[in-house]
């Protein structure tokens, strides 16, 4: 009766193996595997990456077979040793990247740049914005072939990276569309005070076909504006717009009349006459 009772537990020490399926050990190529030790039926937290790399590739996770047919566990999940071999392998995925080509269109000159969006085979990433310009051209979305025959993104809008192909390429490319602007003259015409053309100044525009456009007039000293000081017209395929600004001539600009006398020695003498508007 004054004795004690003890009681003693024995617990089979187990382990689960993590392998690199492919990688290794961040910092030691040689190293493809580490262990974590319990004992059987105990819950055990699965670790992340566990420090393994592989070149090219994202670590999503761990398997319970190498080739991920098995059971799926994800990083800060619990996993229950058993009496057989606790294994779990990696899971990676290629690296890959959208690229976004410009597509130029024959005899052009692209500025600009739209830089790869990078991820991994099986994510998706938002379809960028376009940064090509080419000059005449103006861009009008992004499309999966070079013909636009393919499927139209238009961002804000969602990319699905899908893994390179047997031949080894990268799928994941979106190709620019462009349309031809079309062009449109704006004149200042400066007359004369009969009506008839001084001088011109003409530029040359762009506007997408259909597009309403509009033009302001300039100032020109010793000339007043005929008409209003805006101007609008609707772009057309045949390049046939123009907004023309004409100027007249004000009458109370000051002029002066000289008369010049020459004698018989051939002198000149230059009198002012006055000043007249």
């Amino acid at each position: 009766a004054s004795g004690s009772l003890v009681l003693k537990l024995y617990y089979h020490t187990d382990t689960l193996t993590y392998y690199a399926n492919g990688g290794h050990l961040a910092n030691d190529s040689s190293i493809d595997q580490i262990t974590d030790t319990g004992h059987i039926g105990q819950q055990l937290t699965v670790r992340n990456s566990g420090t393994f790399v592989k070149d090219g590739y994202t670590f999503i996770g761990w398997n319970t077979m190498p080739d991920v047919t098995g059971v799926t566990y994800n990083p800060g999940s619990s996993y229950a040793l058993t009496s057989n071999e606790d294994k779990l392998y990696a899971v990676w995925v290629r690296n890959i990247s959208l690229i976004y080509d410009a597509n130029a269109p024959a005899g052009t000159t692209v500025q600009g740049n739209t830089d790869p969006e990078y991820s991994y085979a099986g994510s998706t990433v938002t379809v960028k914005n376009n940064g090509f310009v080419i000059d005449g051209y103006y861009f009008i979305k992004w499309n999966t072939n070079p013909d636009g025959t393919g499927t139209d993104y238009v961002n804000p809008v969602n990319y699905y990276l899908s893994d390179y192909t047997s031949e080894n390429v990268n799928p994941n490319v979106l190709y620019a569309q462009w349309g031809k602007l079309n062009t449109y003259k704006v004149k200042h015409t400066l007359l004369k005070p009969d009506g008839t053309i001084f001088t011109t100044y003409e530029s040359d525009y762009y506007g997408q076909n259909g597009e309403t456009v509009n033009a302001t007039s300039n100032t020109y000293e010793g000339y007043y504006l005929d008409g209003t000081n805006t101007l609008n017209g609707t772009v057309n395929d045949e390049n046939s717009l123009v907004l023309e600004f004409k100027y007249k001539p004000k009458n109370d600009i000051p002029y002066k009349v000289f008369h010049y006398l020459v004698d018989r020695n051939g002198n000149i003498t230059v009198e002012e006459e006055k000043s007249l508007t």
